[in-house]
Parts: C-alpha cells; structure tokens; sequence
C-alpha cells in the first residue's frame, strides 16, 4: 500500500469556569513527499494540530482573565505600590496610611519574592473585583498593567522582566520595610507607701 496523504484532527474541551467551556478542534491534511516517512509525517502533522488546539485555548482562558495553561511562554505577574498602615493604626482609610515614595504599578516574573506583609509598599492588584491572575503570559500582563494605569492616576509603569531588572527596582518596593522602632518603655508609677504607725510607735 502506498500512502500519498496524511490526515489528522485533534480536539479538546476545556473548562474556563462560570459553567462554560471551550472546544477548538482542527483538521490537518498533507500530501506526501516521495520516499517520506508516514509515521514521522502523521507526528509532526499531529503536534501541528495539538499546538494549535492549546493556543486556543489559552487565548479562550485568557479571554476569562485567568492565565494561560498550555504555553511555555516566560509568565510574569502586576503588582501596585501602595500605602502602609501607620504604625499602631489598623483602619484602612487612606489618612491613617503612609504613601509610597512613588506610585508605580510593576511587571515582574511570577517567581519573584517580595515581602508579602501588611507594612510592605505595594499590593496585589485586581479587575473587575477579581484578583489579577499570576502566571500570566507578558501580552496579558501588558493588558492588565495598562488598564490600571488607565484606572490609577498619577502611576506610571516600570516593566522588570527579569532578575537584573527587579534587582534596580526601587529599594523599597523590593525589601521587607524597616521595624519601626518600639517605644521606650517608661517606668512604671510606685504608688507611695504611707507608713503605718503602730500606738507604740506613736508614743515614741
């Protein structure tokens, strides 16, 4: 038997949440060269079809504002500097906290390790009251970045997409901030002892 044509489909159904899913499905056909290996054709045709079916749907997730699934695409993640609540202060009104030294709203690598605690100068940021994914790919994370310049004013968008770049990122927003200092302790007040005189010691 002399094979002349290879055809391929691949399919696949993803959920994307919210009771929906997606479903791309492509169909592949190829001639074949004389004296060219069915099986390896068949294999390259078919991986063709699979990245294909994966993109979709990571465009279809991404659609959803959840990140990328499939991809090998270096991922990123936005974080937004904010104020920190003053010390002693546990209100989250803007008056009762410290403002950054700037307002910037940053791309970093999804790995990168910043001080995750209530004093530190920056945030997670959200969309939509939904929380920013990470592991985003970098066009996902430019939409996202770029949306809150557009809903923040007064930022403006550093991108470090790798670790020279977060190494010159401003000091602040990377290292834990400083204690502040405890308060001296004050000594406590002594209640002055009265003396307690006994008759005998009166007649003294």
């Amino acid at each position: 038997m002399n094979i002349t044509e290879i055809r391929v489909s691949y399919g696949r159904t993803h959920n994307l949440g919210n009771y929906s899913n997606v479903r791309p499905e492509v169909q592949l056909v190829a001639a074949l060269d004389a004296g060219e290996d069915p099986a390896e054709a068949r294999a390259a045709l078919m991986a063709q079809a699979r990245a294909f079916v994966h993109e979709e749907i990571d465009l279809a997730l991404e659609g959803s504002d959840q990140a990328a699934v499939f991809s090998d695409e270096p991922r990123y993640r936005v974080i937004r500097s904010t104020g920190r609540q003053k010390p002693g202060t546990w209100s989250s009104r803007p008056e009762d906290k410290i403002p950054p030294p700037e307002n910037l709203i940053v791309i970093v690598p999804d790995d990168t390790r910043l001080p995750n605690d209530h004093g530190a100068h920056w945030t997670y940021t959200y969309h939509e009251g939904d929380r920013v994914p990470r592991g985003m790919r970098l066009r996902q994370a430019r939409w996202f970045a770029r949306a809150h310049l557009a809903e923040y004013e007064g930022y403006r968008l550093v991108e470090a997409l790798d670790a020279a770049a977060v190494a010159a990122l401003p000091a602040w927003l990377t290292a834990p901030p400083a204690k502040e200092p405890e308060p001296t302790a004050e000594p406590a007040d002594v209640p002055a002892q009265e003396a307690a005189y006994t008759d005998d010691q009166e007649e003294l």
